[in-house]
């Protein structure tokens, strides 16, 4: 298991404008002025990232629908937000059944186009994606081709914490059955960290349930979500 603390304040999503937010060909891109996040949150979902990009890539996001949803929502965004606050969302909602990608998404737009960008480069190791309908969540992977899906072989999720927490506690379920589960230790308040668990070895759909114990108050801290999980060989 892997995890990585940083201890800068991160957001709640929502729409805004701003100067440097513009509708370009498949989405919306740049800063917007969000407010930070006063609750614990699930920022990114993934199965894959790359390490590194040029400006010369194009971005693709590549996720799994068991079944056609009109809702899905795609949002990438930073992990760990500076003084400006990224955040690219496809305009396309409606996708069918099976393997799906969303792209282009040219680097050159504005994650490393300093001159709209303040001069901050977005590396792929800070950008993070979450693919989602109101109740559902469907991890993803960044590439940077149209192509070949690759698995990381790991689900690395992204949360966001408003306080300091004493543990967290992971449990992964299929059909009421646990399938995995890990637990951590010492976040600070207002920073975003992840967790990995390993891949499921079965298609279908499975539940995550997250617990939270506080420390600096005896009320603990539940919630679930849910996603598909599908093999890609």
């Amino acid at each position: 298991m892997l995890r990585i603390i940083v201890c800068l304040a991160l957001l709640v999503p929502f729409l805004a404008h701003s100067q440097s937010y513009e509708l370009l060909e498949n989405r919306w891109e740049g800063y917007v002025n969000e407010k930070t996040g006063a609750k614990f949150e699930v920022l990114s979902v993934l199965r894959y990232r790359i390490s590194s990009y040029a400006s010369t890539d194009d971005l693709y996001v590549h996720f799994y629908l068991p079944s056609e949803s009109d809702a899905i929502s795609i949002i990438g965004r930073t992990i760990v937000q500076g003084r400006y606050k990224y955040r690219m969302e496809a305009s396309k909602k409606k996708w069918a059944v099976g393997w799906q990608s969303f792209g282009p998404w040219p680097t050159s737009d504005f994650l490393l186009n300093r001159s709209k960008n303040q001069h901050q480069n977005i590396l792929a190791t800070n950008l993070g994606v979450l693919v989602a309908t109101p109740d559902r969540i469907y991890p993803a992977f960044i590439s940077n081709n149209d192509g070949e899906i690759k698995s990381s072989g790991k689900y690395r999720f992204y949360f966001y914490t408003p306080a300091p927490i004493t543990k967290i506690t992971l449990k992964l379920f299929k059909d009421d059955e646990l399938v995995n589960s890990i637990e951590d230790t010492d976040f600070d308040a207002t920073s975003s960290f992840y967790l990995e668990l390993d891949e499921p070895k079965l298609d279908g759909e499975y539940k995550l349930v997250y617990a939270v114990e506080w420390k600096n108050t005896p009320l603990p801290f539940s919630k679930s979500l849910t996603f598909y999980h599908k093999l890609t060989s």
